[in-house]
């Protein structure tokens, strides 16, 4: 709510005849918001994760284009002991006049990237997998690098720290025998 709140007194910065009927139009039909879960409104994400510069855009299209980056989201992930796999998103900021190339590199052969999934036309998801069998017990920490290029040009570079533990023995607990008097 606070996000929400904070996006929509944006909004009414660069457009101050913006009607809540308009905002909840916008919000409804996905233009403030970057799709997150399945496809559309669902009921785990709603309508999506508030995205201030779309938000901002819809409410005043004679704003300046700003310089195409992208951002990730999130930019560190820890697999624990627990998790083998997690998504992230790549989101395109400003515009380009030609389509943005996003590619990954990782030195750290146990981390594992599937090809992107368009969630909307302005970003990508990945999913991210970890393979324990290719390290030994321990701590292992890695880097993910996500390079943005447009025509052949380098736009910028995101790096996302990638945590994971491996485990190969399950340690029960033991609090030993407990006695209660009444």
């Amino acid at each position: 709510s606070p996000h929400v709140a904070g996006v929509a007194a944006l909004m009414k910065s660069v457009r101050s005849s913006l009607t809540p009927v308009e905002f909840d139009a916008l919000l409804e039909s996905g233009s403030l918001t970057d799709d997150l879960g399945l496809a559309g409104k669902d009921t785990f994400y709603g309508v999506g994760l508030i995205n201030a510069y779309k938000a901002v855009r819809a409410a005043n299209t004679n704003l300046a284009d700003l310089s195409a980056r992208i951002s990730v989201s999130p930019s560190n992930i820890d697999f624990d002991a627990v998790f083998n796999s997690i998504d992230l998103y790549v989101s395109l900021i400003g515009n380009a006049s030609q389509p943005v190339l996003v590619s990954t590199s990782t030195q750290q052969p146990w981390i594992s990237v599937s090809e992107p999934v368009n969630t909307d036309p302005r970003t990508l998801r990945y999913r991210l997998t970890v393979n324990r069998a290719l390290v030994a017990d321990g701590f292992h920490d890695g880097t993910l690098v996500f390079q943005a290029t447009v025509g052949g040009s380098a736009l910028n570079s995101v790096s996302v720290r990638v945590a994971m533990t491996k485990r190969s023995v399950t340690v029960a607990g033991n609090a030993g025998l407990q006695n209660a008097f009444l």
